[in-house]
């Protein structure tokens, strides 16, 4: 089973935000060498790491799921999950405003190290608050994921850890 990581509107509006600024910001500096070039640095590096680190699709197979990017899948053995659940910002209020350590908060979706007093440290890999759910694993690391049909691949995964115990 594999589905899109689709993006809510708010990471819309964010993401053409970014793009936007960055643009104006290079359009702005044409004209004076040294700042275009820390710029266009910026706006290269700010890029590349959407490019690669931004989660496409999430897919579950037999043994593993399979967070999906350009660079550098994120699998996550089945046989290593202890549980998976739903979670929206109406279940956990403060999954909109955790602390980001390293990641995007909106920028091509939310992706990256996160940490909250609910949930605690975890890793995100998600385009829409709304279509989210939690994977604890039996060593205790947390990953937040979503994707288009989040509700079938997390009853999929549900069977799966039922087959595997």
């Amino acid at each position: 089973m594999k589905q899109k990581v689709k993006w809510d509107m708010y990471v819309w509006v964010i993401t053409i935000l970014v793009t936007v600024v960055l643009c104006v910001g290079l359009i702005c500096t044409r004209d004076i060498l040294g700042k275009f070039i820390v710029w266009a640095t910026i706006t290269v590096l700010v890029f590349v790491a959407m490019w690669t680190v931004a989660p496409i699709s999430i897919s579950v197979d037999d043994t593993s799921i399979t967070v999906r990017k350009r660079i550098g899948n994120k699998r996550i053995l089945i046989s290593n999950i202890e549980t998976v659940r739903a979670i929206t910002p109406s279940t956990i209020p403060i999954i909109r405003i955790g602390l980001r350590m390293f990641g995007s908060g909106g920028f091509a979706g939310y992706w990256g190290w996160y940490a909250n007093s609910q949930i605690g440290t975890y890793f995100a890999y998600y385009g829409d608050r709304y279509e989210c759910f939690l994977i604890k694993l039996k060593n205790g690391k947390k990953y937040i994921l979503g994707c288009e049909n989040s509700s079938e691949m997390i009853d999929r995964l549900k069977i799966q850890l039922n087959i595997n115990s």
